[in-house]
């Protein structure tokens, strides 16, 4: 099985505090971009699952 290494934590969001009315706009869009796909319950279990296989399958 592939092991996963993790991903940068200075994400979109991290520990910043975002006070310009500008900046605001762009993490509510991104937000709302983010939750047009986000699944949850067994379809997220399965798109899981699918990413695991495709990443096993390049070793």
């Amino acid at each position: 099985m592939a092991t996963f290494r993790g991903l940068p934590d200075d994400g979109l969001s991290a520990s910043v505090k975002i006070t310009a009315p500008d900046e605001v706009v762009q993490h509510l869009k991104a937000f709302g971009e983010l939750h047009q796909h986000a699944v949850y319950g067994a379809e997220a279990r399965a798109l899981i699952l699918k990413a695991i296989e495709a990443i096993e399958a390049l070793h």
